[in-house]
């Protein structure tokens, strides 16, 4: 199970090249602008959501290893 914290921009290509790496099972999004990560989330829509990476690492107690990605 992979969360990924930025799922936008670089984000989105940080997601798809574990899912490509076999981690396909993406529980968690987390990000400011939903706009940008737009893409990602229609990608993988039984993802939950957060703006908050704080609240999601609380909450998603099944997660195996999380993507960071941030701008240059």
């Amino acid at each position: 199970n992979i969360a990924a914290i930025g799922a936008g921009g670089k984000g989105a290509s940080d997601i798809a090249l574990a899912s490509n790496k076999g981690a396909n099972n993406v529980v968690a999004l987390c990000d400011i602008d939903w706009e940008r990560a737009k893409s990602t989330v229609e990608k993988f829509p039984p993802a939950v959501r957060y703006s908050d990476f704080r609240e999601m690492l609380d909450k998603e107690k099944s997660i195996d290893a999380v993507t960071i990605s941030t701008p240059d």
